[in-house]
């Protein structure tokens, strides 16, 4: 990520915005081209993914990342906009969201500038993977609702065994709970 970021402007002014966001909120790319200024509020820290964007049609009010409101204010600070104007616009028709066609062009060149090899089979999912990867210590409703999964077993798929995990597996069980007298 931090790599992706450091060519991020290379490639586009709204890519870093992109990429934080991506990172962030666990959320697909289309999801997150389709957001508005006005699905942000600011005093509630919340985010308001909309039914239209999302893969089961249901809508999601969720905290705000720190992270994602700290990028969103900088870049509205020297891009004003309000309202239901498109956070991701396309330049040629700013009515218009960016396509994941060209995020994921945008994608390989920010892979292509780094120098580093993407993930087979992914440009803009393996942040969701890695975004369930990183929780995997937390409740996995609580995920589920955060990354916008419906069901618990599609919330599981995503999280991938990684070589830090595996070892506190191995090297640090977690003792059995004592069974009662009575039981």
């Amino acid at each position: 990520v931090e790599k992706l970021m450091a060519v991020a402007e290379r490639v586009s002014p709204l890519m870093a915005l992109l990429i934080t966001l991506m990172d962030s909120t666990g959320r697909r790319l289309s999801s997150v081209l389709g957001l508005q200024w006005d699905d942000f509020d600011f005093e509630k820290r919340t985010i308001t993914w909309r039914a239209e964007l999302d893969k089961k049609r249901r809508t999601w009010i969720v905290p705000m990342p720190t992270q994602a409101e700290v990028a969103l204010l900088d870049y509205r600070a020297e891009h004003p906009a309000i309202g239901s104007a498109l956070v991701f616009p396309m330049m040629s028709d700013p009515a218009k969201p960016v396509t994941r066609h060209l995020a994921s062009d945008w994608m390989k060149r920010a892979y292509r500038y780094a120098g580093i090899k993407r993930p087979k089979g992914s440009l803009w999912h393996a942040f969701r993977r890695r975004w369930a990867t990183l929780r995997k210590d937390y409740p996995l409703r609580d995920l589920a609702a955060a990354g916008g999964w419906e069901d618990l077993p599609t919330a599981l798929m995503y999280q991938h065994a990684d070589p830090e995990t595996l070892r506190r597996v191995i090297d640090h069980p977690k003792p059995l709970q004592k069974r009662s007298q009575n039981g």
